[in-house]
């Protein structure tokens, strides 16, 4: 009997883009691998890079029960992904704001720490009337080993790319 998979276009689209970043790893196996990929795609569309995925906030942060689903559907092919595949994007300043996410997350990829603390303080800023003062509490206390040096250093990232406005 031969295993038949269909992908929707949403799902091809995530995998190119995923593709795109050679040091990020994909993978659906642990918590921590779907965490990251959940912070990884978040942080992508606060940069208004929007893949079509909605969120809310949950335990730790930002997250997608579509993207979860998208994500173990991409698990089936994503080895059979081309490794050299361009993202394109026809409009240019979507374009754009993808170089910029790109430059945000260089170095940060694989860092789940990072990604979970900026795509918190992003929701948290988006979705709520707090202070920085407050979004910091509420980010540190989600996990002990964040601390508030941590926390403010990230939010700097995330104003240097005006992304707090």
């Amino acid at each position: 009997m031969l295993g038949l998979v269909i992908m929707d276009k949403q799902t091809i689209d995530l995998g190119t883009i995923l593709k795109s970043f050679p040091k990020f790893k994909f993978s659906m196996k642990t918590f921590d691998d779907r965490l990251r990929l959940q912070k990884f795609v978040y942080l992508l569309q606060s940069f208004d890079v929007f893949l079509g995925y909605h969120y809310s906030w949950y335990l730790r942060g930002p997250y997608c029960s579509t993207l979860t689903t998208c994500g173990f559907a991409l698990e089936a092919i994503y080895d059979k992904t081309p490794e050299d595949n361009k993202v394109i994007f026809t409009d240019s300043g979507v374009r754009d704001r993808f170089e910029k996410f790109r430059k945000f997350v260089t170095h940060h990829e694989m860092d789940n720490d990072f990604l979970e603390i900026a795509a918190s303080i992003h929701l948290l800023h988006k979705i709520g009337n707090y202070t920085d003062d407050i979004i910091i509490k509420k980010v540190t206390s989600k996990q002990e080993r964040f601390t508030e040096e941590q926390v403010k250093k990230v939010q700097m990232e995330l104003e240097k790319c005006d992304l707090l406005e």
